[in-house]
C-alpha cells in the first residue's frame, strides 16, 4: 500500500524521551496533527517543557514565527492515555525505550488500538 503524505493527517508519537519529543515537535511545525504519549506524566511534562524551549529558538533563529510555533504547539496533546492517543492516528511512531520486550509489549498494544490501516513505524 502506498500512503501520500496528504492523506496523513494525524501523527501519534509513543514515547516521549528525546528522540518522541524531537519527533512530535517537527510534525507538528510540519502541520499535523501531534498526540505524544508516554506512561510517565513527567516525561510529558519535560517534552511539553523542551518543545516550548525549541520552539523558541526557533523564532530567535528566525526559521519560524512566533504565529507558527504556537499553531504548532496548539496542535500537539500531551497524554499517558495510549488508547486516546492512537485510536484516530493515521501514522504511529514508537520511540520508546531500546528495550525489545517494551517494544513488543507497544506494538501487541498497537496492533489493538490504531486502526487497521494505520502506518507502525519505529526508530
Amino acid at each position: 500500500m502506498v500512503v501520500a503524505l496528504e492523506e496523513i493527517e494525524i501523527v501519534s508519537v509513543v514515547g516521549a524521551g528525546q528522540m518522541g519529543r524531537g519527533i512530535a515537535a517537527v510534525a507538528a511545525l510540519a502541520g499535523y496533527e501531534v498526540f505524544l504519549n508516554d506512561v510517565d506524566e513527567s516525561q510529558l511534562t519535560e517534552a511539553e517543557e523542551e518543545i516550548e524551549w525549541s520552539y523558541g529558538k526557533a523564532v530567535e533563529n528566525d526559521s519560524a514565527t512566533a504565529a507558527e510555533t504556537e499553531a504548532a504547539l496548539d496542535r500537539i496533546t500531551f497524554t499517558t492515555e495510549l488508547e486516546a492517543a492512537v485510536n484516530d492516528a493515521d501514522f504511529v511512531t514508537e520511540a520508546a525505550v531500546e528495550k525489545q520486550s517494551v517494544k513488543e509489549d507497544i506494538f501487541a498494544d498497537l496492533d489493538r488500538a490504531a486502526p487497521w490501516d494505520a502506518i507502525l513505524a519505529t526508530r
